[in-house]
């Protein structure tokens, strides 16, 4: 098998790191706590790289970056676990970094995917902010879509700046 472009990927080789790491120290827990809060942990993290890896397959922008937003969910849910299992007295070390190393190059790899799909289309946005309107301009014709959450529209935010600066 060839090699796929998703293994040059940053937030991929750090997802794929933290998820070895992980796997390692919940490997030594006893059977209770490897069962319980070990499996979702596992699960969690190795669910952000193979979600980064899936998003590379994809064909249109929209299921990339929408494969890339579930990724960094998992990212958040693995979190939840670490913080659970070191609450709980099972972790031997800390992964903070690890984790910020990933989510750090999955907004990246995330607002390279907005930017890209934004250029594409020649959409060119005015406004976004939270429960405020996204507006867009595209071959004449204006919309507006309205986003819920802060974090989406701050991947939108941080993608145009990234393509303004290309």
């Amino acid at each position: 098998m060839g090699g796929s472009s998703f293994r040059d990927l940053e937030a991929y080789r750090h997802a794929v790191a933290l998820g070895d790491a992980v796997h390692a120290e919940v490997l030594r827990w006893d059977s209770f706590e490897r069962w319980s809060t070990g499996l979702q942990l596992v699960r969690s993290v190795d669910s952000v790289g193979a979600n980064i890896a899936e998003a590379v397959g994809r064909w249109h922008e929209a299921d990339k970056r929408r494969i890339l937003f579930i990724a960094r969910g998992s990212l958040y849910e693995t979190e939840h676990w670490l913080r659970t299992a070191a609450q709980r007295g099972l972790l031997e070390g800390s992964y903070s970094s690890q984790v910020d190393e990933v989510a750090r190059a999955l907004n990246l790899d995330s607002t390279r995917a907005v930017a890209g799909s934004l250029s594409s289309f020649g959409t060119v946005a005015k406004r976004i902010g939270k429960h405020q309107p996204f507006e867009w301009k595209h071959d004449g014709e204006r919309g507006s879509v309205y986003f819920i959450h802060p974090d989406i529209a701050e991947v939108f935010r941080a993608a145009l700046e990234f393509k303004n600066q290309s």
